[in-house]
């Protein structure tokens, strides 16, 4: 059997039968296939057949990933944006198949109107260099598997997950050499990120309801904050590092509680270059009670303020 370079699974659309999919695949199976394509739609096929193609088209994927030549696969992605019957049974099936042929990258983005639990499995999946996960369901899926054990992930993107200090504690200490965590439109049950290793940190959109959250990590490089309705407190300390740092704040004034706090000045001592972005009158307020905490600027190069009232 020809190895696969790439996997990519859609179930927003609908299997081609074996015949045709074995064809496709065996097309573009060299090592430095970029995809293969293994759908296309069919919106007559009844809830049932769709199913009996799901069956067939996961035994198919396990013969030909477990009986290819002996190595690692690259990518393994899965988009998946449909309810029905054991689909969470479904889902975490492909997943398995994409842990047991130890993938360098590994993506999955889920969308169903139904709770998703992701399966232990693919948090110990040694082989992972670089991993991406998004989730939207209805309920919250909280990350906290019983382990984590990624020692050679370097990055990681996190979309539409509530996180607690718990799982920021597992994840930094399963991930011994964590360069880059991005967190997209996450939910920040956060006191504390910290890490000693992490050289580029994202928070995008991301909402915390008046948690007040510490950033201490050394070793970052690069850090962003884009933030929406300001719903939180942050303060950076020990960002020795820093040589990049872009806020943006927006949101209306009314959305800003004024018991919360921004300390972000303290810790740009060393950066090189700082975009500083808002037109949200509260936020300008805390950023001006900052100024006293920040330090001589002595190696900043590049300085963006946008959106700015002068004289609000």
């Amino acid at each position: 059997m020809v190895s696969v370079g790439v996997v990519t699974l859609d179930s927003a659309v609908s299997f081609l039968d074996c015949t045709r999919t074995f064809s496709q695949l065996c097309s573009i199976a060299h090592p430095t296939a970029s995809a293969v394509h293994c759908f296309s739609r069919n919106d007559a096929l009844t809830p049932e057949g769709f199913q009996q193609r799901e069956d067939k088209f996961l035994n198919f994927l396990r013969g030909v990933m477990l009986n290819r030549e002996n190595i690692k696969l690259d990518t393994f992605k899965l988009k998946w944006c449909r309810n029905g019957r054991d689909t969470h049974i479904r889902v975490c099936s492909f997943l398995e198949v994409a842990v047991m042929c130890s993938p360098r990258v590994l993506s999955i983005h889920i969308n169903m109107g139904t709770f998703f639990d992701l399966p232990d499995s693919i948090f110990v999946c040694t082989s992972v260099e670089k991993m991406t996960l998004w989730l939207l369901t209805n309920g919250f899926y909280i990350l906290q598997p019983r382990s984590i054990n990624l020692p050679f992930l370097k990055n990681l993107e996190l979309g539409l997950m509530p996180l607690t200090d718990v799982s920021m504690r597992m994840l930094i200490s399963g991930c011994p050499v964590l360069e880059e965590l991005v967190l997209d439109s996450c939910y920040l049950e956060l006191n504390m990120i910290s890490s000693n290793v992490l050289k580029k940190l994202v928070l995008n959109y991301c909402g915390q309801h008046g948690w007040q959250m510490e950033i201490s990590c050394p070793g970052v490089v690069s850090l962003s904050i884009i933030r929406g309705k300001y719903t939180g407190s942050i303060t950076l300390t020990n960002m020795s590092s820093l040589a990049t740092a872009n806020f943006l704040f927006r949101g209306e004034d009314k959305d800003g509680p004024s018991n919360l706090d921004l300390r972000l000045l303290g810790g740009l001592s060393n950066v090189t270059t700082l975009k500083l972005r808002t037109n949200y009158r509260d936020v300008m307020v805390l950023l001006l009670a900052d100024i006293p905490n920040c330090p001589t600027l002595k190696n900043l190069e590049s300085l963006e303020l946008g959106a700015w009232r002068i004289g609000f």
